[in-house]
């Protein structure tokens, strides 16, 4: 129930406020932040503490995942949120039956989606606050942060409709897709959601495949993998020509790396390394 009522609360703010500064501009602003942080933290010790089992192994890695946060936070701010927003998610749903739970996420998550492109189509909010006009946020900041809403969703999709996993759940992946591409034009969110509807529909297709411990394997291995060969091709990509169409492809993310890597320095858990 503390993990639902969090999720709710969560989920529904961004839709609600919205709809609010409609009938009554200004208003969600007027709400004290800080009511809705101490509620979220609330909500969040209460279920992590008094509802949850744990082992001593887990016990451990949340100690350290904590010690993690206590040496990003003073130097990174709110980028330390992308780290711990998922470990407070992992934290609330342990010991809890989650059909019910994502299935009602997936149902806010598509209404938080509606609500921000029909005012947006509406001409009552603004479609995107960059002044983009060959990429729609329907209402988000930035494309990219309906991209994320959309992948969101197709997460949630995915792994609802898993287990009974039919030809036309991938044929609703490959309509979020086309929508990504032609909408926000989010690259990021295109591989991602790319991925997922690639993975979910090969391994229902082929089970006997992907149950093999070695197809487990490097699936685990690809993603550390993919991250090292990341790093290498920003680090040399102002040694090797081909990496030029890899950074075209990329829309020239390797460029933006190879820069910071030469000429801005590095950072390690946020503190910055000559």
């Amino acid at each position: 129930a503390l993990a639902y009522a969090f999720l709710v609360s969560e989920l529904c703010w961004s839709a609600v406020g919205l709809l609010i500064d409609q009938a009554a501009p200004g208003m969600s602003e007027a709400w004290p932040a800080v009511v809705q942080a101490a509620l979220s933290c609330a909500l969040v010790l209460a279920k992590g503490l008094g509802c949850t089992e744990y082992s001593g192994r887990q016990l451990a890695a949340l100690a350290a995942l904590m010690g993690l946060f206590a040496l990003i936070v003073p130097n990174v701010g709110g980028y330390a949120n992308y780290l711990c927003y998922p470990v407070c998610v992992i934290v609330m749903f342990k010991d809890v039956r989650l059909a019910g739970k994502l299935r009602l996420a997936l149902i806010l998550s598509l209404a938080d989606i509606a609500v921000h492109a029909a005012l947006s189509l509406a001409g009552r909010i603004p479609d995107n606050l960059f002044g983009l006009i060959d990429r729609m946020g329907l209402g988000y900041s930035h494309p990219n942060s309906l991209g994320v809403a959309v992948v969101t969703a197709l997460a949630l999709y995915i792994a609802l409709r898993y287990p009974a996993w039919r030809w036309w759940d991938t044929l609703v992946g490959v309509a979020a897709l086309v929508f990504l591409y032609l909408v926000p034009y989010s690259r990021t969110a295109v591989g991602v959601a790319a991925v997922m509807v690639v993975l979910a529909a090969a391994s229902r297709m082929c089970p006997r495949v992907f149950e093999t411990g070695f197809c487990r394997e490097c699936l685990a291995l690809s993603w550390p993998v993919l991250g090292v060969v990341s790093l290498w091709m920003g680090a040399l990509y102002e040694h090797i020509d081909i990496l030029s169409l890899v950074n075209k492809a990329l829309s020239g993310r390797l460029r933006f790396f190879s820069y910071a890597w030469n000429y801005s320095g590095w950072e390690w858990l946020g503190t910055k390394v000559d």
